[in-house]
């Protein structure tokens, strides 16, 4: 039997993305100490280092921030995987129980938009998500969506533009951000809501 693949998004739906780049920089100054690194100021400057995409898109690039500073990319990503950020504390609340049930009836890949090396640095903080497949792209998702075999939702916390037919979209707002009021409805504010929502949908 053909399990149906729920495909789900990472900054903001599985991972507090902004509280998580504020504890990247904390951790990167601290190790490179000689770089007198401000953490808050880097933070603050990321909107100066994002990159335009193939398509005229933004992306931040990490990378080059390290860079800018003078830290070694690699060295740098290495000091962040072992550090204490990886203990899942900037998961969503629920993640690891969501995935699990998802699981259950489901097969679940994450989908998120970004530079590769930058996003699974993220990803690789989060423990609940150390055996879910990640595919990472700088284009369009609706693009890569339809390169997919058996998609049949995909939840994410900002709207998917010509998204396939055949897959139903779902909205989540799960870090506290404004929701558009144009955003597809209903919105949900809980994993534990929307794990619901998937099995009542599936079965």
């Amino acid at each position: 039997m053909i399990r149906p693949l729920i495909v789900l998004d990472l900054d903001d739906t599985l991972l507090q993305n902004r509280a998580m780049i504020r504890g990247i920089w904390q951790v990167v100054a601290q190790n490179f100490a000689e770089k007198q690194i401000d953490p808050r100021v880097a933070y603050d400057n990321m909107q100066d280092f994002y990159s335009q995409t193939a398509l005229g898109m933004k992306a931040y690039d990490f990378d080059a921030h390290l860079e800018f500073y003078g830290v070694e990319v690699a060295a740098a990503y290495r000091a962040v995987k072992v550090s204490a950020l990886a203990d899942g504390r900037f998961e969503v609340a629920g993640v690891a129980d969501f995935l699990a049930n998802l699981q259950h009836f489901a097969d679940v890949l994450v989908l998120t938009y970004g530079f590769d090396g930058y996003q699974r640095l993220k990803a690789s903080l989060c423990p609940s998500l150390m055996d879910v497949d990640i595919i990472t792209t700088l284009g369009a998702k609706s693009d890569v969506l339809r390169t997919l075999s058996d998609v049949c939702c995909v939840v994410d916390d900002r709207p998917i533009a010509d998204l396939p037919d055949c897959v139903q979209f779902v909205m989540v707002s799960l870090v506290g951000k404004p929701v558009d009021p144009e955003a597809p409805q209903p919105v949900f504010t809980s994993l534990k809501n929307v794990g619901e929502f998937l099995y009542e949908q599936l079965h």
